[in-house]
């Protein structure tokens, strides 16, 4: 019923003029809505691997390979249609994945409210778009439930997987580490943990073996302005824009970035009592490294897979009532807009 409601608003949304969205024709009609901006990179790797013609010559280094192996695999249904459907079916099995984590660690009723407020945040459309935010959650989910019940290898494994997605996905190592040495686990253990940095190891022999340049993933990330700074420099930089771009609509954007930075910022140190440490750190070093970027754009979606913070703001009394909540078409709704 849920995923009809997701293809209905999707096909809805193409009713809205495209200089008001921005929106790209790619995939299908029925799909089309979910296939925007960073979803082209992930098809062209999946149809032509790693390479230096994508977007004029920029090169699609910047983005990583798991999500695009996937649609790689799949791609027997049609690559944006495989796209689409590991990101929903990545979605699906993220909440089930949550739902039982979050039950041991704090409630039923609590893992429910998580779910909601994950889903009611403005950004959650990026659970069923092709983007990587649904697998992400799902590993990073998973390498914690994982850890919990002391399966380091395959928590280690999941955390492998995930920093293969995209470049946070290394910070499952900080959790992960923390969890096993508190626990006093064997060696053995200790390096599963580890795992994680097994795929920048990969990912700069890949690169070295493909393009001769082991770093080629750096460089073409500073050429969508995503070079390193000092975190207060993103922070500026969007006040300046937000004073600078003109008309409404982006102003929000900019306003928005800055009002997620302050809400996840001022939650995190709410956050530290009524969580675990290892969710702390989790949450700490998520909400910090898209801060060493000369830019805040994205950081809505980033901060929207950091389930720590919503864990913490299912303890706090009732905002909403999850089950009265028609959860999914919103966000896609939001999604028109992106």
């Amino acid at each position: 019923m849920h995923f009809k409601k997701i293809i209905s608003v999707g096909v809805f949304s193409q009713a809205i003029p495209e200089e008001i969205t921005n929106r790209q024709e790619r995939a299908g009609f029925l799909i089309n809505a979910w296939a925007q901006y960073d979803a082209a990179a992930y098809v062209d790797i999946a149809q032509n691997g790693y390479n230096k013609d994508f977007m004029g010559g920029r090169g699609n280094y910047a983005w990583y390979p798991l999500y695009p192996l996937l649609i790689r695999i799949f791609g027997f249904l049609g690559y944006w249609n495989a796209a689409f459907l590991i990101s929903n079916a990545a979605s699906l099995l993220a909440v089930a994945v949550l739902y039982f984590l979050i039950r041991e660690e704090l409630s039923k009723a609590q893992a429910y409210r998580t779910f909601a407020y994950m889903m009611l945040f403005p950004t959650a459309y990026f659970f069923t778009a092709m983007y990587t935010e649904s697998l992400f959650l799902l590993l990073s989910a998973a390498s914690f439930y994982f850890a919990k019940r002391e399966k380091w290898l395959s928590a280690g494994a999941a955390g492998f997987l995930l920093a293969l997605t995209r470049p946070q996905g290394m910070i499952i190592l900080f959790p992960l580490a923390y969890m096993c040495l508190k626990s006093r686990r064997p060696v053995v253990d200790i390096a599963y943990a580890f795992l994680p940095l097994l795929s920048a190891i990969f990912l700069l022999a890949y690169h070295y073996a493909a393009t001769g340049d082991p770093l080629i993933q750096m460089s073409t990330q500073e050429d969508f302005k995503r070079s390193l700074s000092f975190p207060w420099v993103p922070v500026f930089n969007s006040i300046g824009l937000l004073v600078q771009t003109p008309g409404l609509a982006g102003k929000f954007y900019h306003l928005f970035n800055l009002f997620t930075l302050a809400f996840f910022s001022a939650f995190l140190i709410k956050s530290y009592k009524m969580i675990g440490k290892e969710y702390f750190i989790y949450y700490l070093i998520s909400l910090m490294v898209p801060l060493f970027t000369q830019r805040l754009e994205a950081i809505t979606r980033f901060y929207l897979v950091v389930f720590p913070a919503f864990m913490a703001m299912s303890i706090l009394p009732m905002w909403v009532r999850p089950r009265r909540i028609l959860l999914l078409p919103f966000p896609s709704f939001c999604g028109a807009y992106r």
